[in-house]
């Protein structure tokens, strides 16, 4: 909407076109209302991911305190798992 395209004499004031233009998007807001926030259901499970996530950290930092083959390979499919496990469960984010 166009506030000149508004029922406003050519000598209104400042204040009664700022009303006016409050008036509408008021009006708007109420018709419209808000946009819902999407993916909420991501949180829902957040413990879960919390957990694969706390899996691969404790993998990282045994690799970290102590740099072997082993200690590495068992990271990196930590790691994958993780991944594969929290795309396999949410493939709408992908």
């Amino acid at each position: 909407m166009n506030l000149n395209e508004l029922d406003l004499p050519a000598n209104a004031s400042v204040e009664d076109r700022w009303m006016t233009h409050l008036g509408a998007m008021s009006a708007t807001k109420e018709t419209i209302g808000f946009k819902r926030k999407r993916n909420q259901d991501w949180f829902d499970e957040i413990d879960k991911i919390t957990c694969l996530i706390e899996v691969t950290r404790h993998a990282r930092l045994t690799f970290e305190n102590n740099p072997s083959v082993e200690n590495k390979r068992n990271h990196q499919q930590a790691y994958a798992s993780c991944q594969r496990r929290i795309r396999g469960d949410h493939r709408w984010a992908a």
